[in-house]
């Protein structure tokens, strides 16, 4: 008996500590559960924790409401931000156009206020506003107005929006005898944007309608180099003068090629609307271009130097330009002549204007370079 009773024990105590064995690994599984619930939970809670805000942080938010004395906005802080008082009333017109719902990027100009708030600007975010817009644009290859502000040889400055930027004169429409004007309003694509450089190119050649793209490529492909037509000025510019022929193109006669000799300035040859005979020199079907030559059409007075200015014949001639080098005497409109340095006893009173006699001392018409000596 005592056999049986030990037996039945032992069995009860296994039968107790598999029972004890399964509890504790379904407690140990639940622990596990609710951990990785936790830990879920925990990454959701800091996807809405309230993001830290500093000072001079440019952050996007939405407006919760736009009334008289302030706009309210969700930026993700502690508590609502506001845009009151001057900060409204700089940026007025943008600030009237704001509803709930709207997005917006705010500067944060005091983290938290006495209030809790933080105190927002919309007009201090205003360069981010404008760069991301610009980002989006060429991100699109959308149009942007911009308007002409200053000229240079190399092309125009413009405005966009406070920000500088800069159109080539190989990207403007070179077919507007007011390419260049000051204070036109442009539409043109983005070329270049670099806001470490703060460097923004543009375009007006992209920027033109699929249509009249079409129309200028078929009127440029009738027209051949070494064409010559009559046109009009139009425009006068210190590098050159922008002329319209009869099909309505304009192109551009480079300050090198309106006359032989050295042009100043082009005013004092042409004014607008004077009539003028050019040739073609050059056709860019790519950008759209057409260049032009008034002097190619006029004799090249080095043609025919050989015949006039034979080494040992006494010249006379104005003085044109003074360089360290010697002293440059214009005998004839495009024609020089060089009074090297070594042959000048006084060369600090030579002034420009000054008429001096000399002798032909080597003529070379290829090189376009001829030698004198003081007579």
């Amino acid at each position: 008996m005592p056999r049986k009773t030990a037996t039945k024990t032992t069995a009860v105590t296994n039968e107790t500590e598999n029972k004890s064995t399964e509890t504790i690994q379904k407690e140990v599984d639940s622990s596990k559960k609710e951990a990785k619930m936790s830990f879920a939970e925990l990454l959701e809670s800091e996807k809405y924790a309230p993001k830290p805000l500093n000072r001079g942080q440019v952050v996007e938010g939405t407006v919760i409401s736009n009334q008289r004395g302030g706009i309210m906005v969700d930026i993700g802080g502690k508590s609502e931000g506001l845009i009151i008082g001057r900060e409204l009333e700089t940026e007025d017109r943008m600030a009237k156009t704001l509803a709930p719902g709207d997005s917006v990027l705010v500067y944060v100009i005091q983290a938290e206020n006495d209030n809790g708030n933080a105190l927002l600007s919309l007009r201090r975010a205003s360069n981010e506003r404008v760069w991301r817009e610009l980002q989006n644009s060429l991100d699109k290859k959308d149009l942007v107005e911009v308007s002409a502000i200053d000229q240079n040889r190399g092309g125009l400055l413009v405005d966009f929006k406070g920000l500088r930027g800069f159109i080539p004169t190989s990207q403007l429409d070179n077919n507007r005898s007011d390419q260049l004007s000051l204070g036109r309003k442009i539409k043109a694509t983005v070329l270049e944007l670099d806001r470490k450089a703060n460097r923004l190119v543009l375009s007006e050649k992209e920027g033109l309608g699929g249509e009249e793209k079409e129309k200028k490529q078929k009127l440029l492909t009738d027209i051949k180099v070494g064409e010559t037509f009559e046109g009009s000025v139009t425009n006068i510019l210190p590098f050159g003068l922008f002329i319209k022929i009869p099909s309505g193109l304009e192109g551009l006669v480079h300050i090198s090629e309106i006359a032989w000799e050295r042009v100043g300035n082009p005013n004092d040859y042409y004014k607008v609307g004077d009539k003028v005979q050019v040739k073609v020199i050059g056709v860019d079907h790519k950008n759209l271009r057409l260049n032009f030559s008034i002097k190619q059409l006029k004799v090249d007075p080095w043609e025919s130097a050989h015949e006039k200015y034979y080494p040992g014949k006494v010249v006379s001639g104005k003085v044109s330009k003074v360089t360290p080098s010697g002293v440059l005497v214009t005998l004839e409109p495009g024609l020089d002549g060089m009074i090297e340095l070594t042959h000048l006893t006084s060369p600090e009173k030579i002034q420009v204007g000054d008429e001096i006699n000399a002798k032909v001392e080597s003529l070379s018409a290829e090189m376009r370079r001829l030698l004198l000596k003081p007579q």
